[in-house]
């Protein structure tokens, strides 16, 4: 929200500007300074400084341009006084000046684009409509030229320098050849001697001259102002002349009543003309002939990629019949886990005897065996190594249907140990003939 602004009209009423620093200065005008500057949180702004002498003649329209708001217009943002000249802060706008731009498309000899030059003097015109129709009477402009017009880089176009002091004659604040008639002559200025400043405006960016300038290459009659912009630039659309050099009569009664009735000829002109009032042209223009002062874009965001969401697993379904294994479900009491565990040692110890005997075991052997696994007892250990199976069933309460997935108390049972025992080195024999039959592989 913008803050109320203060109405200071009298020099008496200024306090000390604070809160700013100067960084650089940018130009010098008649009378001004203008300095780049920045607040306390780094945000920057434009600080001009006119001199001591200007103080009490810059008072009133100091206090007229700041109630001035506009989306064309540079917003007046904070009044004091520095080491007793007068200071007014406003918003910094980052680009270049039209004076720039047209500097340096003169080096190539390159117009600026019809409708890109069309469209700066359409929002140059909305601004001064803005103040020429602020409340409590018009705020004339009085300087207007290139070097008051900024161009952002996103081409954007906005209008400075509003509420300096009225001078006319020999102490002009602009160039003359943006200067009506009359206030070289010595006259005040007033709405209808801005509507002649834009109207010059317009006649340099159409054809690169400015009337002045095509006024001393090509003769003229006693009563034309300036040349045909479309005899200067033959690509130029002669529906264009009529307007601009309205704007551009010498007798200030002849021009367009209002700048508002100018703004009304420029939008119909681009009508009839099919051209787009877009501020991407004039914003790759400006960032192509000033690339070292474009700012660099910030870096774009690096998007991580997102974690993978684990599904839930999936609930324990209670089921007596099913068989779990010991590595997915928690140890079971009783013979149920121990009878299926015993016969596979069983048949883990019948698979290595057989190996390592010489003969396969008899069927009453293997029956013994079978018989002591069920019995839970101990086997005996085969001659050519100590290997033995114990099983030590233990009481234990079987677990209820709720406590199946929580770990068993010190009473469970445990699981069955197989211990290989290392085994001894047998004596020495005789080495047998080689007899055919089977052997231990």
């Amino acid at each position: 929200m913008r803050p109320s602004p203060t109405v200071v009209g009298r020099e008496e009423q200024l306090s000390p500007l604070s809160g700013y620093a100067l960084v650089a200065q940018v130009s010098r005008g008649v009378g001004t300074t203008v300095y780049r500057g920045a607040t306390g949180e780094g945000a920057r702004v434009a600080v001009k400084l006119f001199d001591e002498a200007l103080l009490s003649e810059q008072m009133p329209g100091v206090a007229r341009a700041r109630r001035l708001s506009a989306p064309t217009a540079v917003e007046v943002l904070d009044v004091g006084k520095v080491d007793g000249r007068l200071a007014v802060v406003s918003e910094w706008v980052d680009g270049a000046s039209l004076a720039e731009l047209l500097a340096e498309l003169g080096k190539t000899g390159v117009r600026l684009p019809l409708s890109v030059a069309l469209r700066i003097v359409a929002e140059v015109a909305r601004a001064l409509v803005a103040a020429h129709e602020l409340e409590g009477g018009a705020l004339a402009h009085g300087a207007l030229e290139p070097r008051h017009v900024l161009c952002a880089w996103d081409g954007s176009v906005k209008v400075c320098g509003f509420g300096g002091p009225a001078r006319r004659g020999r102490g002009l604040r602009a160039e003359r050849a943006y200067v009506a008639p009359e206030v070289r002559r010595g006259e005040s200025v007033d709405v209808l001697s801005d509507v002649y400043s834009v109207g010059a405006l317009a006649y340099h960016l159409v054809t690169g001259l400015t009337p002045v300038q095509a006024a001393v290459r090509m003769p003229l009659s006693s009563t034309a102002v300036a040349p045909l912009p479309s005899r200067l630039n033959p690509g130029l659309d002669s529906s264009l002349d009529e307007p601009i050099l309205d704007a551009l009569d010498r007798d200030p009664g002849l021009r367009p009543h209002s700048m508002r009735a100018l703004c009304g000829q420029l939008d119909r002109c681009f009508e009839e003309l099919g051209l787009e009032q877009t501020p991407s042209e004039l914003a790759q223009l400006v960032r192509e002939l000033f690339p070292d002062r474009v700012p660099k874009s910030p870096p774009k965001a690096v998007v991580l990629p997102r974690p993978a969401v684990r599904e839930p697993p999936a609930p324990i379904v209670e089921d007596e019949e099913e068989e779990w294994t010991a590595a997915a479900q928690p140890r079971r009491s009783g013979r149920r886990l121990l009878v299926p565990g015993a016969v596979a040692l069983a048949a883990v110890a019948a698979a290595f005897f057989g190996l390592r005997g010489t003969g396969q075991p008899s069927a009453e052997a293997a029956s013994e065996k079978q018989a002591a696994v069920e019995r839970d007892i101990e086997l005996p250990s085969a001659e050519q190594g100590k290997v033995s199976v114990t099983l030590r069933p233990e009481t234990a309460v079987a677990p209820k249907a709720n406590e199946l997935a929580r770990p068993t108390s010190a009473t469970s049972t445990r699981a069955a140990v197989v211990k290989k025992a290392v085994p001894s080195k047998p004596a020495k024999k005789a080495k047998p003939k080689a007899t055919r039959g089977k052997r231990g592989r």
